[in-house]
């Protein structure tokens, strides 16, 4: 480790950087390593655009803590501390006799992973002026996944060429396991996002069904964040996505069938307004038409099986179609005869 002189600044100076919408991290060598999105709910991402952590404010400090639920350090003063109150990373100019070198292009933000409970704090120690030997990397790494498969990150510095080879072994060894880990997760995210999407279109339609439908969900991601999962064990992964997977299918078919009940509805409150106006011509006409469509509707129409299926619904909307050009056709038809049927007696003795 090795001793620098830390610019203190009062904490006004750490209110300012969440002005920002991004602040960047260097780590000791002064290399641009990571930055915290504000306006994303603090989250610390690595420059290539991978989430690793997350600040939070208890009222007395600020925490970071990472998507695993680990709590790894703190940030103050535009610095990064680790546990043992060392210097680990720093916004620009938070920091003396550090040249910070030139700012690369940002990887597309990848998508957060879920926040696991949060463990308690430990008590905050003196704050050094010293770097740690871990560096911001491999820091901020311990915040996602188990914190245990990030070797391949190299989290200590290792001027030992022995040591290096090791971590680059055991590199090897976590490279999958934690491919495995960020995909799955990706995985878990997307069909969340789906089940939210296709719950706003329920929304739409039965308000009583969303809440239902919201509280499950709410249910399942509650679950999945209180409870460490490894998503590289297929097993416990399959845990959490299946049921997940199960309830997309559900939320999707149950969208479908209001949407097209709701058509098909519209069509029939279309029908009966036809008929409606049809009795005021022909009582005995309209009588028969809405004979004709009660009896098609309860048998077509029994259970939302026959909306589900595309086959029947693909013959349920032609039909209501024609019956409502057949009963525009009837009305013309009644109007005709009702305005060529001859006069009465009694009607023309009232005319003379």
């Amino acid at each position: 480790m090795r001793t620098v002189i830390l610019t203190l600044s009062i904490t006004l100076l750490t209110l300012i950087s969440f002005a920002q919408s991004e602040v960047s991290l260097f780590d000791k060598g002064g290399n641009a390593v990571a930055y915290i999105s504000t306006n994303d709910e603090w989250t610390i991402y690595l420059w290539e655009g991978k989430p690793v952590a997350y600040i939070i404010n208890d009222g007395k400090t600020l925490h970071v803590y990472g998507f695993n639920g680990k709590h790894i350090g703190w940030y103050l003063s535009g610095i990064i501390r680790d546990h043992e109150g060392n210097v680990v990373g720093f916004k620009k100019d938070a920091v003396s006799n550090i040249y910070e070198q030139h700012e690369g292009y940002k990887g597309y933000k990848e998508y957060k992973p879920y926040k696991y409970h949060r463990e308690y704090a430990p008590y905050q120690p003196y704050f050094s002026a010293k770097f740690s030997d871990i560096n911001l990397n491999g820091f901020l790494y311990q915040g996602v996944g188990d914190g245990s498969s990030q070797v391949n990150k190299q989290i200590y510095d290792a001027p030992d060429p022995i040591m290096e080879t090791d971590l680059e072994l055991l590199a090897n060894v976590n490279l999958t396991k934690q491919a495995l880990f960020d995909q799955r997760t990706k995985n878990i995210q997307e069909v969340i996002n789906q089940i939210g999407y296709y719950l706003k279109g329920v929304l739409k339609y039965d308000t009583t069904e969303y809440t239902e439908q919201y509280i499950t969900l709410k249910s399942n991601v509650n679950k999945i964040s209180t409870t460490p999962v490894d998503y590289s064990d297929i097993n416990q992964y399959n845990q959490i996505n299946v049921p997940l997977k199960n309830h997309l299918s559900m939320v999707k078919e149950r969208l479908i069938v209001l949407q097209r009940h709701d058509i098909i509805q519209q069509k029939i409150i279309e029908a009966y307004l036809r008929i409606d106006k049809l009795k005021e011509i022909d009582s005995g006409l309209a009588t028969q038409q809405e004979t004709k469509l009660a009896n098609y509707v309860t048998t077509k129409l029994n259970d939302e099986v026959a909306l589900l299926n595309d086959f029947n619904y693909s013959q349920l909307v032609p039909y209501f179609d024609n019956t409502l050009k057949d009963l525009d056709e009837l009305i013309k038809i009644a109007t005709r005869r009702k305005q060529q049927k001859p006069a009465t007696i009694s009607t023309i003795k009232r005319q003379q």
